[in-house]
């Protein structure tokens, strides 16, 4: 690794920098002077802001639901931030180019609307790229779309950008660290994983039950006692989406009690079950 590049730097590196980047800013073809708008500001959506900014863009342009997100996007670089669940980005954008739309409108979020909103914020000549990962079908409206002479561009990153984003990021050109809000160690692995989930709170209140807690013994424990002893048998049962079933180790659900922060308990089988 080049020096002056932290490990939390190059862990950006892996998917979240070179993917804004390359799917977003170099398959659009930003220039200096463009409009561009980001429809989705999630991580790749702020990768895709610090790659356009490089460019020197008239305006950047975050389009998105959370005020939070949208507050992010501006200290990355973004100028003019609209939340579209209460303002009409369509009609903001027409207004900031003088009707024209957008030179550059990449997508982040890979659902319908967001795809077919990029297709109505562009000019004609314009480059629509999109990042977002779709799952389901979503209209082109040629009708509309033929006589703009718009290029429309997809893909998944194979980080061919990554060399060039090393030297940018060992240069200070590029601060990846900002893309980090929280760390965890390695046992605190799955309150990290909870902490993505909407309604997710460290600490009871008033004794009420919230969010379950799963505490997980030591993988080569072959008690009947979990590390609050409670007892309980051998399942992977709790299993957080998308982990593999493993015979160990011992998993015991409980409640948090008013007070107690939640995870508390070493979770020492976490290789296991990321393995």
């Amino acid at each position: 690794m080049p020096a002056g590049a932290s490990d939390e730097q190059i862990l950006m590196l892996a998917d979240v920098l070179p993917t804004g980047y390359e799917v977003g800013v170099l398959n659009g073809k930003v220039q200096p002077g463009d409009t561009v708008a980001v429809v989705g500001t999630g991580p790749v959506g702020l990768s895709a802001i610090t790659g356009a900014k490089m460019y020197s863009p008239a305006h950047i342009v975050a389009i998105d639901l959370a005020d939070a997100r949208l507050e992010a996007a501006k200290g990355f670089g973004a100028d003019v931030t609209v939340n579209n669940s209460r303002e009409d980005a369509v009609a903001y954008v027409k207004g900031l180019t003088g009707s024209l739309g957008v030179d550059v409108a990449i997508e982040e979020v890979g659902v319908l609307e967001s795809f077919e909103l990029c297709t109505q914020l562009v000019r004609p000549g314009s480059h629509a790229a999109n990042i977002g990962v779709h799952g389901k079908p979503a209209t082109l409206y040629l009708e509309s779309l033929w006589i703009r002479d718009l290029t429309i561009t997809t893909g998944l990153v194979d980080t061919y950008s990554t060399p060039t984003l090393l030297r940018l990021v060992s240069s200070r050109q590029v601060d990846a660290e900002r893309f980090i809000s929280r760390h965890f160690e390695l046992g605190q692995m799955y309150r990290g994983v909870r902490r993505l989930r909407p309604g997710f709170r460290d600490r009871c209140a008033e004794g009420r039950p919230h969010l379950l807690r799963r505490v997980v013994g030591p993988a080569a424990d072959d008690g009947d006692a979990c590390a609050r002893g409670r007892a309980h048998d051998r399942t992977s049962a709790g299993l957080l989406p998308g982990e593999p079933r493993h015979a160990h180790p011992l998993h015991c659900v409980v409640g948090c009690t008013a007070g107690e922060a939640m995870w508390t308990a070493p979770i020492e089988a976490v290789i296991a079950l990321t393995a």
